[in-house]
């Protein structure tokens, strides 16, 4: 984290942290080591990531904000869990893809899985997708690095090898809705650097023997309250109306009145950020303008409508694609294999469903972040203000948009501040 702004307050000075998502939580913990940190969180519960569902005459705690994570692709969250105690298992990193409810069905857990439509197996489409899935994932390292110079989109690159749209269909954007829990990420216009940089760290290029995900014991409920427990101050249930610079310090302004600090940490997503700063300047404005994000409903559920048709096509993650008008497609998690849980009935953690669950036992409203090429540009913008009037700023959404960057994001600012932990390496 590159600071060219102003230089961290003194120990001993109060800080504001705004926002107890993973960054903003994580950040506020380390920074009270130190400072006199006030965490603000429009919410009024962090233990409301963990869900009790009662299901097959049990009760059970359900995580819905970090269902799974790949280890190998998340050391420091890794270590972080470690340092807190927290226990983890693993679980399967399966695919399994449906379009146009059942027309086209196969998973990634078997040969059988894989041609669960055993017509599949006189198909030459079918079998050039799973050539090119192959030649892709062989030639991911070298197609990175081209990437990098090239500076293309995935559709630019897409279009230079000469993939075809049944690839990108059938295999680059499930692929791509598993990595990042988002069927509506836009993946065309991401950076390809980026996206092959994801695809090799979660050792996606193997095909056969990939990395296991690992869920958390317990969900959210087993670690969050440790961090919490460890900030000087936590506001819960107070969400802030704006945040104001001055040469004596910042305002942070909230119902119950107006605070000083020496230091403000925006731990909130830029489409939240940006109207907090009721004194935004213009390079703070394009910045976080460039940032998006879109919104998106997850839903908890039992409703078997979103898994595929065929039940030998069901995995731990299941892409489902609707290409008619509307065109649209959702991402189902079978959290009872993600986190071993030993039901009879499938429960989904579903993001955008094609149609309302029924059986919904939890629903909430997120933002997912847009990753194309102007966010790329705005995050390399954002680095050189942090520190800028005073004002640090944390989160997924500054990198890649995976929970292993909300950790780094919030490291990167302790070591900022002198207060990086033990269990942690940059």
């Amino acid at each position: 984290m590159q600071t060219h702004g102003d230089a961290p307050p003194e120990p001993g000075g109060r800080i504001a942290v705004i926002g107890a998502g993973l960054a903003g939580l994580l950040s506020a913990e380390l920074l009270s080591r130190r400072y006199r940190v006030s965490l603000f969180e429009a919410g009024g519960d962090l233990c409301r990531r963990t869900v009790d569902v009662a299901l097959d005459g049990q009760t059970w705690p359900v995580d819905v904000g970090l269902p799974r994570f790949n280890a190998a692709a998340s050391p420091k969250l890794s270590a972080l869990l470690e340092s807190l105690g927290a226990g983890t298992m693993g679980c399967p990193a399966t695919l399994g893809v449906s379009f146009d409810a059942g027309r086209l069905e196969w998973a990634d857990t078997g040969i059988d899985a894989l041609f669960a439509q055993r017509r599949r197996l006189l198909s030459p489409a079918f079998f050039g997708r799973l050539a090119d899935a192959r030649h892709f994932r062989w030639h991911a390292e070298r197609l990175r690095l081209d990437a990098i110079v090239t500076r293309f989109t995935m559709a630019q690159l897409l279009a230079q090898t000469r993939y075809g749209r049944a690839f990108r269909d059938g295999y680059l954007l499930p692929t791509a809705a598993m990595i990042w829990s988002d069927p509506g990420i836009d993946v065309l216009n991401m950076p390809a650097a980026m996206f092959l940089r994801v695809f090799l760290a979660h050792g996606l290029q193997r095909g056969i023997g990939r990395p296991v995900w690992r869920s958390v014991y317990g969900g959210g409920r087993a670690w969050l309250p440790k961090l919490l427990a460890r900030v000087g101050e936590v506001r819960m249930a107070t969400p802030v109306l704006a945040v104001r610079r001055e040469p004596l310090g910042v305002l942070v302004e909230t119902a119950n009145g107006v605070d000083r600090f020496d230091a403000v940490v925006m731990a909130t997503k830029a489409p939240i950020t940006r109207p907090l700063l009721a004194d935004a300047d213009p390079d703070e404005m394009a910045v976080l303008d460039a940032l998006r994000c879109r919104s998106g409903s997850v839903w908890l559920h039992t409703d078997r409508r979103l898994l595929p048709r065929r039940r030998k096509v069901w995995a731990a993650s299941n892409y489902l694609h609707r290409s008619a008008a509307p065109q649209a497609a959702c991402l189902s998690e079978r959290v009872d294999q993600l986190q071993h849980l030993l039901l009879k009935t499938p429960l989904l953690l579903t993001v955008d469903p094609l149609v309302e669950p029924g059986a919904a036992l939890f629903r909430a409203e997120r933002r997912f972040p847009v990753l194309d090429h102007a966010a790329t540009l705005a995050q390399a913008r954002l680095a050189q203000l942090q520190g800028h009037r005073a004002s640090w700023y944390v989160g997924a959404w500054t990198g890649d948009g995976l929970p292993e960057t909300a950790v780094t994001s919030a490291l990167q600012l302790a070591s900022e501040f002198g207060a990086l932990p033990d269990w942690a390496r940059l």
